[in-house]
């Protein structure tokens, strides 16, 4: 990744960790057709991630679960099936429900 990149993206996660998510859509939003998935967005990068607890309240976390670069507006088959299954295994290892 280059520095550049690399710099854009560790500012989006320290407004994050500072404010919370941000509203901006181009930044950050809930993944199309999924059940509680959202994904940072920074041009070409991007970081799925899921809510453990209440979603956007200041009580739940926001669990990152990995990190890959695309082009276009949809996440890959591949990637989305990567943060469900590491989602799930979050919660089992975790032993609750989602």
């Amino acid at each position: 990744m280059q520095a550049r990149y690399r710099r854009r993206l560790i500012a989006l996660l320290d407004h994050t960790a500072d404010y919370g998510p941000p509203r901006n859509v181009e930044k950050f939003k809930k993944v199309e057709g999924t059940e509680g998935l959202f994904e940072f967005k920074s041009f070409q990068d991007r970081i799925p991630a899921f809510y453990d607890g209440n979603e956007r309240d200041g009580r739940g976390r926001l669990i990152m679960t990995h990190g890959f670069r695309k082009k276009g507006d949809r996440m890959p088959p591949a990637e989305l099936k990567r943060a469900e299954q590491l989602r799930s295994r979050f919660y089992s290892a975790k032993g609750g429900a989602e």
